[in-house]
């Protein structure tokens, strides 16, 4: 993996633009296939925004959760679904706020805008219906799960999903 000048990981200025048209969408949608290459794996699936990510882990918790048999909170969670929504709700807000600092700032000169606007480059990638590529073995070998991974261990890739 390449470094920059500063001793941080390399980020591949495409994928993080990728990343972060995704992430500012208010609605749920899966992004565009594609297939990562990390240090020993390839992992496939759709982008999806970092706010949903955590939202659909939640009800997917509390789904399990119920079919478990265990009962929900007089709130309506399970044990983990509470700390999901909380996850979501903190992305939600911040990009909510990088938008209204990005329009706020609408009369400053260029250079500022641009370091307003690259202040919250994504760190990480949301992948839904994954898979994960080790050899000749996937995992999971029926429908694939989500996905959360540091963009700067990414060190390629390609658009669409291995079958």
């Amino acid at each position: 993996m390449s470094t920059s000048s500063s001793d941080h990981p390399a980020v591949d200025v495409a994928l993080t633009t990728l990343v972060s048209v995704v992430n500012d969408v208010a609605e749920p949608l899966d992004g565009p296939g594609v297939t990562l290459t990390v240090p020993g794996l390839l992992i496939t699936g759709k982008i999806i925004p970092n706010w949903y990510w955590s939202q659909d882990a939640g009800e997917r918790h509390r789904a399990a959760y119920i079919e478990a048999g265990g009962k929900l909170t007089e709130d309506g969670h399970s044990p983990w679904s509470k700390y999901f929504d909380r996850i979501s709700t903190a992305m939600t807000t911040r990009r909510d706020e990088q938008k209204a600092a990005m329009d706020a700032a609408v009369d400053l000169a260029d250079r500022y805008r641009k370091h307003i606007a690259t202040s919250d480059d994504p760190s990480f990638i949301h992948l839904r219906d994954a898979r994960i590529w080790a050899g000749a073995t996937t995992v999971p070998s029926g429908e694939g799960t989500f996905w959360r991974g540091r963009l700067s261990d990414v060190v390629g890739w390609v658009f669409g999903e291995l079958g």
